[in-house]
Parts: structure tokens; C-alpha cells; sequence
């Protein structure tokens, strides 16, 4: 991941802890359509959970495929459609996506 991309998931990271989901989805957006994975990733959570936008099971699961078509595995088990690891829940993929970039 390049410095500015991990820049942009670290703030956006720093604004949702905040509360500023406005924030915070603006940066994933920007991030994620210019091809962060990570970004990509935790934008296909907002719209699965319903943060700051309605909720919408088919943009999640654009921005998780779009993450696991980079690489990101846990994507493709937090995906709406999936049945293939159940225990996996989309919360556990964003705290495994912070660790990897050194967040808490």
C-alpha cells in the first residue's frame, strides 16, 4: 500500500473512532475508488451494516469483491452472499484490517 493510500485508511480509521462516520466514509470512498483494498474493504462494511449510508447489500458486496479480487481473503467470508465460513462476521474483518495496518 502506498504512503498516501495508508494515510488516507489511517485517517479515515482516526475519523470513525471519532464517531465522524461522514469522515471517515469520505476517505474510504476516495480511497477505495482510486484502488485501496484495505479502504475497499471497510467501505463494503459501511454499506453492509447500514454506517452513514443506507444500508445496501449490493454496494457491499461490489467494494468486498473489488478488496478480494486485491488479494483481501477475509472479504470473501464477510460478503452478504457468503455461507462458507459463517463465524466470520464483517466486524471481525475491519478489527483484522486495522491490525495489518497497525491500528488497535
Amino acid at each position: 500500500m502506498s504512503t498516501k493510500s495508508d494515510q488516507h485508511f489511517k485517517d479515515a480509521c482516526s475519523a470513525w473512532d471519532q464517531g465522524d462516520l461522514a469522515r471517515a466514509f469520505e476517505l474510504f470512498s476516495q480511497a477505495a475508488e482510486h484502488g485501496d483494498a484495505s479502504c475497499q474493504l471497510n467501505l463494503g462494511y459501511f454499506y453492509d451494516c447500514g454506517l452513514h449510508v443506507e444500508r445496501d447489500q449490493t454496494m457491499a458486496r461490489h467494494w468486498y469483491h473489488m478488496a478480494y479480487r486485491q488479494g483481501k481473503a477475509s472479504a470473501a467470508s464477510t460478503s452478504p452472499r457468503s455461507i462458507e465460513m459463517p463465524t466470520t462476521t464483517a466486524n471481525d474483518m475491519v478489527v483484522e484490517n486495522r491490525r495489518a495496518h497497525g491500528e488497535r
